[in-house]
This record gives C-alpha cells, sequence and structure tokens, in this order.
C-alpha cells in the first residue's frame, strides 16, 4: 500500500497517502507462511486508529489469509483485543497470559462440515 505519491501541481513535491501499510516477511521456519503488518499514518507514523483502520484492516486480512486459519498477533494491545470483545460480546479464549483465541465463522464452519 505503500506508493510513491503524486506531484503537488507547481511545486515539484510529492503528496504523500495518508497512510502506509508497512509489510515486513518473517521467516518462522519450515512450512509457516508469515507476515509483519503495521497500518501508520504516513506523516507521523503512528498507529491508524478508529473508522480508517477498521475499514482497512478489514479488507487486508481476509485478502491476506485467503480461506486458510490465520493468526493475529496486536502485541502490546492485548488488554485492548480483551475489552474490545468483551464489550461486543465476542466469543474468544484465553489460551495464554499474552494470547487470546478468536474463531473464524469460516474456519469453524470448515471444520464442523468436514
Amino acid at each position: 500500500m505503500n506508493t510513491q505519491g503524486t506531484p503537488v501541481p507547481g511545486s515539484g513535491a510529492l503528496e504523500l497517502p495518508p497512510f502506509s501499510l508497512d509489510v515486513q516477511a518473517l521467516d518462522l521456519g519450515g512450512d509457516i507462511k508469515a507476515v509483519g503488518l503495521e497500518l501508520v499514518e504516513t506523516e507521523n507514523r503512528e498507529p491508524v486508529r478508529g473508522k480508517d483502520a477498521a475499514q482497512i484492516w478489514s479488507a487486508v486480512l481476509p485478502a491476506l489469509a485467503e480461506s486458510e486459519p490465520y493468526a493475529v498477533d496486536f502485541f502490546s494491545h492485548i488488554e485492548r483485543v480483551r475489552e474490545f470483545c468483551k464489550m461486543r460480546e465476542i466469543a474468544f479464549r484465553e489460551a495464554a497470559e499474552r494470547c487470546v483465541v478468536l474463531p473464524s465463522a469460516l474456519y469453524a464452519s470448515r471444520r464442523t462440515a468436514g
């Protein structure tokens, strides 16, 4: 999602997009596919939050994983994820102190159908 920017008329400078999706390949060994993703505001490198973030992530994650099960590491935001799930009555389980598991509707339906 990082682009070169678009020329600003008359200035010779580039107008940068408001957000950048930084992608980094992760080597977890074997047959494990992994990438690190960070969605940030282009100018200040702060994480994108709110409606803009929700719209972008809701498009990126399903496209990235397609029909395979996937994991998301919210790094230092695990308490926010727990609270979000509780407030919206989203089922999750505590797998460890720093790990919550949210079932994927697609994956769950494939497991019960197979």
